[in-house]
């Protein structure tokens, strides 16, 4: 119904529709940012530009510089320290679809939160890198994940599971 209900509305449907055409700003912007990146990465590839950049302190200093979103990690820190967050994303997803699977309902919520704010991370980059407030967010996120993850395989749960799988054998 909802996905009706947007095609109903005309500037909705044109928006969709639009979207990573020849006229959408933000596909050209994104682009132009693809091949400006290895000019702006030019010797700085191992570890990157630094914490203390003008453009992370000022707005106007930023807004010209068009960032490539997903890869402003390596932008400040460099392929090294961007592989080990890719690295740690890819394994949250996968403990996170893991916790989906589990028999617990706050638990698959949490791994379907974490799945979820990884994508939006990937995308939207400049928050989990810039605003440290989100940067603690995402951390406290990741160190639930791991506690989420010891749960799904406690012995408790264990337990729970053991009438059923007792009851299974005898039939």
């Amino acid at each position: 119904l909802v996905t009706v209900g947007a095609f109903v509305i005309p500037a909705i449907r044109h928006r969709i529709f639009s979207s990573f055409g020849s006229e959408d700003v933000g596909t050209s912007s994104r682009l132009d940012a693809i091949a400006n990146w290895p000019g702006q990465m030019a010797g700085h590839w191992p570890f990157g530009l630094g914490w203390g950049r003008p453009e992370f302190k000022s707005g106007q200093t930023a807004f010209p510089l068009n960032f490539v979103a997903p890869l402003l990690t390596i932008y400040r820190a460099g392929i090294i320290v961007g592989m080990v967050m890719l690295v740690l994303l890819a394994l949250g997803c996968i403990v996170g679809a893991r916790a989906l699977r589990s028999d617990s309902l706050p638990n698959a919520l949490y791994g379907g939160v974490f799945i979820g704010v990884v994508f939006v991370a990937l995308q939207l980059d400049h928050m989990v890198v810039d605003i440290p407030q989100v940067t603690l967010m995402f951390s406290v996120l990741l160190a639930f994940l791991v506690y989420v993850d010891q749960d799904r395989t406690s012995p408790r749960h264990a337990m729970d599971r053991a009438p059923t799988l007792a009851a299974a054998q005898s039939n």
